[in-house]
């Protein structure tokens, strides 16, 4: 490998690295990018919201459904 270094596993060399010609996307390419990422992270923000409601939502009918078994565990005990 031309410009790498190390003996058991080759690296690049950051010298090399930063002389690589990279093209950059057009501004119009770059906004459209931007707002598609922005549009997923919004979406990602309300799907956690969704999620932790709905969490929410399952403890509370899970800790109802054990307040209503204790309830009737309690109630068919017979205590004289």
């Amino acid at each position: 490998m031309c410009g790498s270094k190390g003996t058991k596993m080759p690296r690049g060399d950051k010298q090399q690295i930063l002389m690589y010609p990279f093209k950059y996307p057009r501004k119009e390419e770059q906004k459209a990018i931007a707002a598609t990422l922005s549009c997923l992270d919004d979406k990602i923000e309300l799907n956690n919201r969704i999620n932790n409601r709905n969490l929410a939502l399952l403890f509370q009918i899970q800790l109802f459904n054990f307040n209503m078994q204790t309830k009737i565990h309690t109630n068919s005990i017979i205590v004289s």
